[in-house]
């Protein structure tokens, strides 16, 4: 009976899991009036990318200890960055493929450099706002990441002129609710 109980457990978790990966994979739109942003997902696949991982030399100067009974892989570059945003050295479940931006007619392709290394991203109401300011000019965006101890929040400046900026903080206890109440009441 216990075998039985932990089993209708792990369903239930691991269905959880693939419903929270499956709600930040695929075509995500945002339209604010005159503005709309697109940004398409996929699954992280590994394969697809150059990863390193850490070695005993490297796992001695950080001063990691592992267990030796189990496989623990820590990863120290994505793409020859090592420093990236979603993940806490785990291999990333999701990246974000490309963001477009619209105001108009006019469109832009917002470059790879803002969000190639955002990974884990969420687009659920209490992660993700945007919101174009009174001039109709800028689509500010924000958005939080994780993978629960890798967080990371993003503040992309996508503006019509096509100079886009962004503004990322990587931390696992931010709180930004007031910044997400500002975005909603304006």
């Amino acid at each position: 009976m216990p075998l039985k109980n932990l089993f209708a457990r792990t369903l239930i978790i691991l269905s959880a899991v693939a419903t929270g990966l499956a709600q930040n994979v695929g075509t995500f739109r945002f339209a604010d009036q005159t503005a709309t942003l697109v940004v398409r997902t996929k699954p992280f696949l590994a394969a697809h990318h150059r990863i390193t991982f850490a070695d005993a030399s490297y796992l001695k100067k950080h001063n990691i200890q592992t267990n030796p009974l189990r496989d623990v892989s820590l990863v120290t570059s994505i793409d020859g960055r090592r420093e990236w945003f979603g993940t806490d050295g785990e291999i990333p479940r999701v990246e974000i493929v490309s963001m477009l931006v619209s105001f108009g007619a006019k469109k832009f392709v917002v470059p790879r450099k803002f969000y190639a290394d955002c990974f884990n991203p969420s687009f659920h109401k209490n992660n993700f706002i945007a919101k174009l300011n009174d001039a109709t000019d800028t689509l500010f965006v924000f958005m939080a990441g994780s993978d629960a101890a890798g967080s990371h929040q993003v503040m992309w400046v996508l503006r019509n002129d096509g100079h886009h900026s962004r503004f990322v903080h990587n931390c696992s206890d931010c709180d930004f609710k007031d910044l997400l109440l500002f975005l909603q009441k304006q």
